[in-house]
């Protein structure tokens, strides 16, 4: 399935609010403290004990102040944790528009993506696994849920079909929707190929009700498509999905009318940031269980008579008017007769999705709140999903809910072969810094003296230590250049859009060739010229022109592992390439020239907004620099370096002006030099330390001074 190639290499990543870090700080300082009043503490319980004195009531209110705050400061911990771990679900479902747009083309439908509730907040991982499960869920409703233009209107429908997807949060639960207005579930069909498949005979297919029919849609295997695509209809999915859902403790639910669409629910627990549970102790011989209390329906203490038997065999208990199956724990895991020294048999009744079960225990201990720890899948355990330490240093197994209602059903679960995952990507495998003394620099003018195919000796131009700024800033690119080239089909009129797309293709090739990938940095040079065909109102913005751009972005994705393993790309796709050429501009017939004179005399030109924000910054205190550099471009061409010169100064101050302008430099016509109009915070020693260690190692700036700043 499709899905993110970048969440699935940099899943481990996320960002993280400032507010949070500062709340983390502070609870941290909490922390310290506490652990200082313990301390104080236990000195004074040494001295009581020294003198043989019983503990005095101040003491014993210190500690019990002690423990509340401990209690505390635990709680917030792991709020906050669990706060910071939470997304939004907006770009879940951003990520899907390419895939609806392309599958529709694709399948010569029309089809409009709709997202509801986009800033629901859901748990990080749990965004992560939904990647997979919606894009099924979307090839599915565009191949076999919405009809085509034609059918749609033979039946008095929009030709455009509508998939929703939908988010929100209720009663500790999160819901996602994919929804679609298409043709709907035949469940008769649905019926008919259970009975082929010998799932269930006529007589029972017949008698069935609708929502038990439609189960058979999660049956491994199961499909009503006539003819199987390359997109779905194979019969396979539907049951990774219920398990996909199933893994997270989640539902899947179908509602579905035959003309007019169908509703597929997922019900999924809001799950906790952290591995921290609140549990119920229990006790069967030797051995203490913690039980999820959003698991725990209740506890009994029941007499023998009160225990019913059926067929000799299974045991049973009558609770609020319902017949519960009750079991011994000891014996579901171990094989052995649970202890119980008292009058009473102690029973904790647990409850999963809609099944109970009884379990006969030693006795109850007292709720805490513990931290899970997971057992590593070569030492698994049917009915124990991990281990945790409670108070007093005593060692605790979790139960595992699902599985122990499996057991007492007879389901045992098998010894599965374990996958090896492969090992993560090397960040600029192979590509090692060159001492800046040993960079080669050359004081030739014109064409350069240094082989132009020689992309290795391009990206040791580059730290290694560096390499990965330029990795996160073209995933970055790339993510964000999904949603606005879509935003622009929408809007093709804004300029502002336009201009954004420009400035990100150009950003996106400077870091493509800087870290050494000449094929795929020209490539996305050639369609800069559709972009620029754009700004001109030469080239209309369409379907097939954002196709351009949108082919350009997805190579990028799809050859990222290997951009990331400095591994070049020799060769761009032929229909890429082959679509390309129909919209790229015409080639300039003669090369445009400027005299920029000495730019060391010239003044820098701002209009009343530019003015405005220049003596803004230093009435705040920036103090203002003019700055003169000069520079090499052997590597790349002078408006590209200049443009990454910029970039990087604009990391220590805000920069105003520049001559050449912006637009000159755009167009091309720079040369060798560039005088900056900044202001900045920091003191003249540390620009120039900036300039000497950053640009004059990385950026082939060769000289630089500082001109005085006129009043």
């Amino acid at each position: 399935m499709d899905g993110s190639k970048f969440s699935k290499i940099e899943a481990s990543r996320m960002a993280v609010r400032l507010a949070h870090l500062d709340r983390l700080l502070d609870l941290t300082g909490e922390v310290i403290i506490a652990s200082n009043n313990l301390n104080l503490i236990q000195r004074k319980i040494a001295e009581f004990s020294d003198h043989r004195q019983p503990l005095s009531k101040d003491v014993l209110e210190e500690v019990k102040v002690s423990s509340i705050t401990s209690d505390r400061i635990s709680a917030d911990l792991h709020h906050l944790v669990m706060e910071i771990r939470m997304v939004e679900i907006k770009e879940t479902f951003l990520s899907f528009r390419r895939l609806a747009r392309e599958l529709s083309k694709q399948k010569d439908k029309k089809v409009a993506l709709e997202i509801v509730g986009e800033d629901t907040l859901v748990d990080k991982s749990i965004a992560e696994h939904l990647n997979e499960v919606l894009t099924h869920q979307i090839r599915n409703a565009i191949d076999h849920g919405i009809e085509s233009p034609l059918e749609r209107k033979q039946k008095g429908k929009d030709p455009t079909g509508v998939l929703t997807l939908k988010a929100y949060n209720k009663e500790k639960f999160t819901f996602i929707q994919i929804i679609d207005d298409g043709r709907g579930i035949d469940v008769e069909k649905v019926k008919k190929k259970a009975v082929e498949k010998m799932l269930l005979s006529e007589e029972e297919a017949r008698s069935m009700e609708k929502q038990k029919a439609l189960d058979f849609i999660f049956f491994p295997g199961f499909s009503t498509a006539a003819q199987s695509t390359e997109t779905s209809g194979r019969g396979v999915g539907m049951d990774v999905v219920k398990e996909c859902i199933g893994n997270l403790g989640g539902e899947v639910f179908i509602e579905t009318e035959e003309g007019k669409g169908t509703s597929f629910t997922y019900k999924i627990p809001e799950i906790a940031a952290v591995n921290i549970t609140d549990a119920l102790v229990v006790r069967i011989n030797e051995l203490y269980i913690a039980v999820p209390i959003a698991n725990v329906a209740t506890t009994l203490g029941i007499t023998r008579n009160e225990i019913q038997t059926t067929m000799r065999q299974g045991e049973n208990i009558l609770y609020l008017g319902k017949i519960i199956p009750l079991y011994d724990l000891m014996q579901l895991l171990y094989g052995r007769k649970v202890e119980i020294t008292g009058g009473a048999i102690p029973v904790i009744i647990i409850e999963y999705k809609n099944s109970k079960i009884a379990l006969k225990v030693s006795e109850f201990l007292s709720p805490q709140k513990l931290v899970i720890i997971p057992l590593d899948n070569y030492f698994s355990l049917q009915g124990i999903s991990g281990v945790s330490v409670l108070s007093g240093n005593r060692f605790s197994y979790i139960l595992d809910i699902q599985e122990i209602i499996n057991l007492s059903r007879g389901y045992r679960k098998g010894y599965e072969a374990m996958e090896k995952k492969g090992a993560a990507i090397k960040a600029a495998q192979g590509i090692e810094e060159k001492p800046a003394a040993e960079k080669v620099k050359t004081t030739e003018k014109g064409p350069s003296a240094r082989p132009a195919a020689d992309q290795a000796q391009q990206a040791q131009a580059v730290s290694a230590d560096h390499l990965d700024v330029f990795f996160e800033e073209i995933k970055s690119m790339v993510k964000d250049l999904d949603k606005v080239l879509l935003d622009l089909e929408a809007d093709p009129k804004n300029s502002g859009l336009i201009n954004s797309t420009f400035r990100s293709f150009h950003s996106l090739k400077g870091n493509l060739l800087m870290i050494g990938q000449k094929a795929l940095g020209d490539y996305i040079h050639e369609v800069e010229s559709v972009i620029e065909g754009m700004r001109e109102g030469k080239v209309e913005i369409n379907e097939d022109s954002i196709d351009i751009l949108l082919d350009a972005v997805k190579c990028v994705e799809s050859n990222y592992g290997s951009i990331r393993a400095g591994k070049p790309i020799e060769e761009i796709s032929p229909k890429a390439r082959e679509s390309l050429e129909k919209f790229k501009a015409p080639a300039e017939t003669a090369q445009v020239e400027m005299d920029l004179g000495d730019l060391k005399e010239k003044t820098f030109a701002m209009d009343h907004l530019a003015r405005f924000s220049f003596y803004s910054e230093i009435s705040k205190g920036s103090v203002p620099y003019q700055i003169l550099l000069n520079f090499s471009s052997d590597y790349q061409e002078p408006f590209l370096v200049a443009y990454l010169i910029l970039k990087q100064l604009s990391r220590i101050g805000i920069i105003h002006s520049t001559l050449p302008t912006m637009e000159e430099i755009e167009e091309g016509l720079v040369l060798d030099t560039m005088k900056i109009l900044l202001t900045t915070s920091h003191s003249v020693e540390k620009i120039s330390r900036y300039v000497t260690e950053r640009l004059r190692n990385y950026y082939d700036v060769t000289g630089f001074e500082y001109i005085k700043v006129e009043e």
